[in-house]
């Protein structure tokens, strides 16, 4: 296939890892992104073995791997007495067991890997304030327009412009709601060194009661920590809303004293809470030229921190997707038949996850785990077919 001009929706993780996979076909892709800066909100981001491999295969793992921390071990706890219910080994042994080490990053570390490599193959690839507003077909290709009047001809758009993506919409006619899963999560960052020593290591803790858990581990010199709690009737999607180190205590009150340590050393105004979405898996995400990415095409609850991989899966697959086909059309069809399966399967699985996520009971977090992340840790987007 001679080299295309593709159009990318969306500058977050998933676009720009579709960016740098398409560049290094020769593909000439432009990214469009609303904001007028460009730059990633959050706080850490668990890269298991299947993404890890995604963005070497875009070619961001070398940046990365100068950011991110490997863990030492991975621990269950009750959330009143510390008991340790499962524990495994992470540093080393993810490596022998599925090829590729896991790791863990600041979110805006991980987008600047990205964007860097983008830019470094094209330095006017990313255009900012760019809201998109429609496309349509043309004889040679399809067309993009945007509010500020601008308008861009391409031979393929790619809509990797989140959950409510205006591409889905437009392009193809989808306007369901994303689904409210009545979950509410917290997050914050806590420098390590307002933290005790024995609090300042790079294992992650995971701390589970019947209807609430919290997940906490090392990024940098900061501690992260994401906080879920069932409560149906606060819907905020934004990740920006404030929130106060004392409501996260109030909703977590009587949980052992490490978490409460590491909640009560955020500092003052690095609070967030939001809302948690998702959706039914799509039966079809693609149409002609078009197609979708990411939580775009199947956004899904982060309780096997899955929802960023599948995005860096996607990338990948669709880059080997046009190396593979003869013309757009066969390459956008071959890269939504590679992961629709595995990503509705995910999608459900990361639903059900709350089963052992909210339970103190060994056996159905060991039953609960093992199985989804051989599943999910040992796929290789560089040998999938598609």
């Amino acid at each position: 296939m001679k080299p295309l001009r593709i159009l990318i929706i969306g500058a977050g993780l998933g676009g720009l890892a579709a960016a740098a996979g398409l560049q290094k076909l020769g593909h000439l892709v432009s990214v469009f992104e609303q904001a007028s800066n460009l730059g990633e909100i959050g706080a850490g981001i668990m890269l298991t073995p299947n993404a890890v491999r995604a963005l070497d295969y875009v070619g961001a793992l070398p940046e990365v791997r100068s950011r991110a921390v490997e863990p030492e071990m991975s621990y269950l706890r009750h959330y009143q007495t510390g008991e340790i219910l499962g524990e495994r080994q992470v540093e080393g042994a993810y490596q022998a067991e599925y090829g590729t080490p896991m790791y863990n990053i600041h979110r805006a570390d991980l987008h600047h890997a990205l964007a860097s490599v983008v830019r470094s193959r094209d330095p006017a690839s990313i255009q900012l304030d760019h809201a998109f507003e429609g496309l349509g077909e043309r004889s040679d290709g399809i067309e993009t327009w945007f509010g500020n009047g601008r308008r861009y001809p391409g031979d393929v758009v790619i809509g990797a412009d989140g959950i409510r993506s205006a591409v889905r919409r437009v392009g193809l006619g989808i306007d369901s709601p994303p689904r409210f899963t009545n979950f509410v999560a917290w997050r914050g960052l806590t420098p390590l060194e307002r933290l005790p020593k024995r609090l300042r290591g790079s294992s992650m803790t995971s701390w589970v009661s019947p209807d609430r858990h919290i997940i906490e581990y090392a990024v940098g010199d900061l501690k992260n920590y994401v906080a879920l709690a069932l409560q149906p009737g606060w819907r905020s999607e934004t990740w920006s809303t404030p929130s106060s180190i004392d409501e996260v205590l109030e909703t977590f009150p009587d949980w052992h004293e490490d978490i409460t340590t590491i909640i009560k050393a955020t500092p003052s105004g690095g609070s967030y809470k939001f809302a948690l979405f998702d959706h039914d898996p799509l039966p079809s995400w693609t149409r002609g030229r078009m197609t979708l990415l990411g939580d775009a095409a199947h956004a899904m609850l982060p309780l096997m921190a899955q929802g960023s991989a599948m995005a860096m899966e996607d990338a990948a697959v669709l880059s080997r997707a046009f190396e593979a086909a003869g013309t757009p059309e066969e390459a956008l069809a071959r890269y939504e038949k590679a992961r629709r399966d595995r990503t509705s399967w995910t999608q459900l699985q990361s639903r059900a996850a709350r089963e052992y996520y909210h339970s103190t009971d060994k056996g159905k977090w060991q039953a609960g785990t093992q199985e989804r992340s051989r599943v999910l840790y040992t796929y290789d987007v560089n040998t999938v077919a598609v």
